[in-house]
């Protein structure tokens, strides 16, 4: 390539600034440009600029403001949408789940009102309770009068519930029923729950007792999706297959228990005062799976495994989770809810805390029982339930209580209530005075109605963990 005149080039730190004798556009700034086929040649003024390789300096300052205020322009633009169509989807959002949780609650209340009707027309009718001591209402619970629990383990001599193997077993899992239930407002998590696998029954003259019911460990998921199943089945017409199904009667379904026939309880909780007696009810939230927006006894709960890490809990299955659902549901002590993945080796590490330790002393020192008054069979999501009765006698104790209570997310305020719990007088539920009747629970119903049979029996047995 032929040497270009020493004249033509200049040094780099001049290439884009010019010289103070040398006026615009005269061909005095003279800077390199690269040519097309990547030779430099000198330059003779500003319209000698190859288009796209090289910009004149004050275009290019021009280009780099114009980017920048369109940059800008552009983060306050999306900056203002954000503000605006985030509040949007929010209401958006917010509308769509209430309205998938109205679809679940009427999907319960038409369930509610057509199980007992379907029983009825299959002439199953005397499998459902009948209410004696409450107002009669006709509630979607398998129960059998000539059925009960043994004194012992009725009373906690024994253990009633006993896990024959604490290794988790999956059963399947439909995950479009999952991503249903949480898209309306569940708070799901794939925790575990107990599910029957025998029952140990004995005949006793004209009826039968419950010596003790074994169980196993399985998925959460797997109850979530049983349930909805048998609530499709149940909003389904004709009442025909009963005949042929477990939940013909409490007893059959104690027999041969569908795989996996998850164990809940619901405790009525009684406290005395000293003006009288006291039981906590409040209503469910959106976030549970079954029940909500319906009144409920607390605590309700399924019972979980009080085997952790291979080290069990010095208290029974029953008593452990009692006391760990009151704790929950009372005072709204969240850790807990995730407590049987949290890793800890000892399973009675949850009742280090005041509050749980105050609860333990009221067993420890006399002043509170708890008994089994029975099982039953919920219609509502086909769990088997067994109902509690638990008495505090310390007036103390509720109104420390009443201070602390604070529930967690499965319950809400409701109505004209300030507080989610409403600590409701015995007399007025006996009496049927108490409009919270008509809105409670399948479950909590009959516990109430077998705790107000029970009552007045003389001699209650303490059970002391």
């Amino acid at each position: 390539m032929p040497a270009q005149p020493a004249t033509a080039c200049r040094p780099i730190a001049d290439l884009f600034v010019r010289t103070q004798t040398e006026k615009p556009g005269s061909g005095g700034c003279r800077v390199l440009k690269r040519c097309a086929r990547g030779a430099w040649v000198p330059g003779a003024g500003d319209s000698a600029w190859i288009a796209g390789r090289v910009r004149p300096p004050r275009r290019y300052a021009w280009e780099m403001l114009e980017n920048l205020l369109w940059l800008f322009a552009g983060a306050v633009l999306g900056v203002a949408l954000d503000r605006v169509w985030d509040p949007v989807w929010q209401r958006f959002a917010g509308t769509l789940r209430r309205r998938r949780s109205a679809g679940r609650v009427r999907t319960d209340a038409t369930i509610h009102a057509t199980v007992p009707q379907a029983y009825r027309s299959a002439g199953l009718g005397d499998s459902l309770i009948r209410a004696s001591a409450l107002p009669s209402l006709d509630m979607p619970m398998l129960f059998d009068e000539s059925l009960s629990v043994s004194a012992d383990a009725a009373t906690g001599r024994v253990p009633f519930v006993l896990i024959d193997d604490p290794v988790r077993r999956e059963f399947p899992v439909d995950r479009g029923v999952i991503r249903a239930k949480r898209a309306s407002g569940a708070e799901l998590w794939d925790g575990d729950v107990l599910y029957l696998v025998s029952a140990a029954i004995d005949e006793a003259g004209a009826g039968h007792v419950v010596r003790s019911l074994r169980v196993g460990v399985a998925n959460y998921f797997s109850y979530v999706t049983v349930s909805n199943a048998w609530k499709s089945r149940m909003t389904c017409r004709g009442s025909d297959w009963l005949h042929g199904s477990p939940y013909r009667s409490l007893l059959s379904l104690l027999a041969d228990p569908p795989m996996p026939l998850a164990i809940a309880a619901v405790a009525v909780c009684v406290f005395e005062t000293g003006d009288g007696l006291r039981i906590p009810v409040a209503t469910r939230s959106e976030a549970v799976v079954n029940g909500m927006g319906r009144a409920g006894l607390i605590p309700t709960f399924g019972l979980e495994s009080n085997v952790k890490a291979g080290q069990a809990s010095r208290f029974d299955v029953l008593t452990y989770n009692f006391l760990k659902e009151f704790m929950e549901e009372m005072f709204g002590y969240e850790p807990l809810i995730h407590e049987a993945d949290s890793g800890r080796l000892d399973p009675d590490a949850i009742f280090g805390n005041p509050m749980g330790e105050l609860l333990l002393a009221q067993f420890a020192d006399g002043r509170a029982r708890l008994e089994i008054a029975g099982i039953s069979g919920e219609l509502t999501d086909g769990t088997l339930t067994i109902l509690l009765d638990a008495r505090f006698t310390d007036p103390e104790f509720y109104l420390a209580v009443r201070r602390a209570a604070k529930p967690n997310f499965e319950w809400r305020a409701d109505g004209d209530s300030r507080e989610p719990i409403v600590f409701h007088d015995a007399g007025d539920l006996l009496s049927g005075r108490s409009q919270v009747l008509g809105r409670l629970t399948p479950s909590s119903f009959i516990a109430l109605e077998l705790w107000a049979r029970r009552s007045t029996a003389p001699g209650a047995s303490r059970r002391e963990p």
